[in-house]
């Protein structure tokens, strides 16, 4: 199953309306049935190479760690 979203803000800003210039958002959904085995295969490969980015980048930070440092924001901050 996919969707699409023609995108015109960009040319709805000129006088004169140009098809050329529309952008196209396509989303793609699809359901993955697989077996646990492959599921551990996958969980494994994953966890490798979210390893690999973390070394060469920094941590990913999770849902969590968004929240905490929010929340940890001096209020003045807060409300810009």
């Amino acid at each position: 199953m996919y969707s699409e979203q023609v995108l015109i803000d960009e040319v709805l800003k000129k006088a004169t309306f140009d098809k050329s210039r529309t952008k196209l958002n396509r989303i793609v959904e699809c359901e993955l049935i697989i077996d646990p085995m492959q599921m551990v295969s996958l969980y494994n490969w994953l966890g490798k190479k979210i390893e690999q980015y973390e070394h060469l980048y920094a941590k990913i930070p999770t849902e969590s760690d968004v929240r905490d440092k929010i929340n940890n924001m001096p209020k003045e901050l807060d409300q810009g």
